[in-house]
């Protein structure tokens, strides 16, 4: 095979499962494993990954598999970029640029565990998770926030609706797989650098299903989140933290005096908060929850 049958946006995360089950095979005494095994690394340790890669490499035209990852790397730098920018579109932006951004590169949606995670590619995340169990915790280097964080804080099922059920159940295969129902980053509600689950499903997205999810699971809802979730005009991820006795602050019926919306002041007051005590200057006027972005 020559260099040239790499794929134009080839996945070095894919390149290493094909390695991984070429090893698998060839432990398991498939023929044809066997045979590719003998033909490309003849002499080589079978029970070893580093065989299989070899033999990968050499499928692919390359005369070793650090040879054929620097090709990998060199080709995929641009998208590299692309992708580190897709994230903070689907999660700090607004507007459609990350729906076209998907659509010009669609090779975006499995680049990496980020962007699996991030628009709700269950059938992906369930097969990195396999492959690596410790993606469900593993903080990403660069931000520093673990995955059910994307999942809490993604765009997506307000972007595109058919991508709801998939964050749903990437959620669902990160809190299985052990990811914590309370993750939070930053220092405290309210604070540019925060973000909790909850904060993000319930606060800045508005997603019912998804706050309905973490509630089940112990998430524990504070204030500030009960202050942004009063914005949305769907009420059901409010209605679900009042339910569970989120706490309720004297910024709580901020949000309904900004959008005159009365339902939603009559469920602050019935959880008790106290219409008597001064709102935060702060807290009036911010309209939608833009203190996601």
């Amino acid at each position: 095979m020559s260099i040239a049958s790499l794929p134009d946006r080839p996945n070095l995360a894919q390149l290493r499962r094909q390695a991984k089950d070429l090893r698998n095979a060839v432990k398991s005494g498939d023929r044809a494993a066997l045979g590719r095994l003998a033909r490309h690394v003849p002499g080589g340790d079978p029970a070893k990954l580093a065989t299989a890669q070899l033999a990968i490499a050499r499928e692919h035209g390359f005369s070793s598999w650090p040879a054929m990852r620097a090709e990998v790397m060199a080709r995929t730098t641009g998208l590299a970029e692309r992708v580190d920018r897709f994230l903070y579109e689907s999660i700090a932006g607004h507007g459609d640029r990350p729906v076209r951004m998907l659509r010009e590169n669609p090779s975006i949606a499995t680049y990496d565990f980020r962007t699996a995670v991030v628009l709700g590619e269950a059938v992906a995340v369930r097969r990195m998770l396999a492959d690596d169990p410790g993606l469900a915790t593993r903080a990403d280097r660069a931000t520093g926030w673990p995955p059910l964080l994307g999942t809490c804080m993604s765009r997506w099922p307000s972007l595109d609706r058919r991508r709801a059920t998939g964050i749903r159940d990437v959620a669902a295969l990160l809190l299985d797989a052990g990811a914590d129902p309370n993750t939070t980053v930053g220092s405290r509600p309210g604070r540019p650098d925060y973000c909790s689950t909850l904060f993000g499903a319930a606060g800045c997205r508005g997603n019912a299903e998804l706050t309905a999810m973490l509630l089940n699971r112990g998430a524990t809802p504070d204030a500030h989140t009960v202050y942004l979730a009063a914005f949305h005009a769907d009420r059901r991820a409010l209605e679900l933290l009042l339910e569970r006795g989120a706490p309720v602050d004297d910024s709580a019926l901020a949000a309904p005096l900004t959008t005159g919306d009365v339902d939603v002041a009559r469920l602050i007051l019935d959880a008790d908060a106290d219409a008597g005590r001064m709102i935060p200057a702060e807290a009036l006027g911010e309209g939608d929850p833009a203190s996601c972005r």
